[in-house]
């Protein structure tokens, strides 16, 4: 055998002796990631529009980057739409259903049900009742107005303050 070719031999080698340990510790990742990805969703999120969620029985449950597009799209400004955005991640992370246990605050932007039934349900006439206060298309449109407003921002005062 010549130079070269002991060269690819040990190369050779070397790759029969990696695959197997790569094969290995891509099965035991593909297993990990499968049995977390379990945990988090037992089943495929749908891309639920407002039509659907609001005539679907099942929750579903959707990270701040699923309403990013909808609120730029909706918002008469991007400094509204960014204000919006702060909002909701400081307030629920994205999450439509989330609950606050101290009060009545829930949803993407945390109404309170006084502050629902007042804002979006009389003044706006947004929703037709407390009913639909976690409809996130409805807390979206609702915060956008109260928001549009010159003192807006001061439902949203208790979660802190805002850096727009």
């Amino acid at each position: 055998m010549g130079v070269g070719e002991k060269e690819t031999l040990r190369l050779s080698d070397s790759v029969n002796k990696t695959i197997p340990t790569l094969i290995q510790s891509l099965a035991a990742l593909v297993v990990a990631l499968s049995s977390y990805t379990t945990t988090i969703a037992t089943q495929p999120l749908p891309i639920v529009s407002r039509e659907t969620y609001s005539t679907t029985t099942a929750i579903y449950e959707y990270p701040l980057s699923e309403w990013v597009g909808i609120v730029y799209e909706k918002a008469s400004t991007t400094k509204l739409a960014e204000l919006t955005l702060e909002i909701i991640k400081k307030e629920s992370q994205g999450w439509p259903n989330a609950k606050n246990p101290a009060s009545t605050a829930s949803g993407l932007m945390q109404f309170l049900d006084k502050t629902f039934l007042h804002e979006c349900v009389e003044k706006y006439q947004i929703a037709t009742s407390t009913t639909q206060k976690n409809d996130p298309y409805i807390q979206i449109d609702c915060g956008l107005k109260m928001l549009a407003e010159p003192d807006g921002i001061n439902h949203w005062s208790a979660s802190g303050p805002h850096n727009l």
